[in-house]
């Protein structure tokens, strides 16, 4: 589990896959974004700016949606991930924004994959 204001080491451009950890930017109330995502070659200024979440990928596109784990994703889809979106969940469930709140993530908004503490 990761704390408030933990450091950890990151790949830009890691391989998104269910149990990986990802950095992601943290959405506005109402689950949007005001402004494009950062590319993952964005400079650090242009990371800095920006809040960010680390999550853990619960579903990628194409898997079959935990509908046990988040009943309440959108289910317009059927019973798979979207294109272009993931399922995303804290280790923390008493005290984490995630799909359970939000539903699916783009994944244009992660910026990379964790490797390390």
């Amino acid at each position: 589990m990761y704390e408030d204001g933990a450091r950890v080491l990151v790949h830009r451009g890691g391989r998104i896959a269910v149990g990986r950890i990802v950095v992601l930017e943290r959405p506005a109330p109402g689950v949007t974004w005001p402004l494009p995502s950062v590319d993952r070659a964005a400079s650090s200024r242009a990371v800095a700016a920006r809040q960010w979440i680390i999550k853990r990928v619960a579903a990628v596109p194409g898997d079959p949606a935990p509908l046990d784990r988040v009943p309440g994703l959108d289910r317009t889809e059927g019973s798979v991930v979207p294109p272009g979106r993931l399922v995303l969940l804290g280790d923390n469930p008493t005290n984490s924004y995630d799909s359970r709140q939000a539903g699916y993530f783009p994944v244009e908004r992660v910026l990379s994959t964790v490797v390390g503490r």
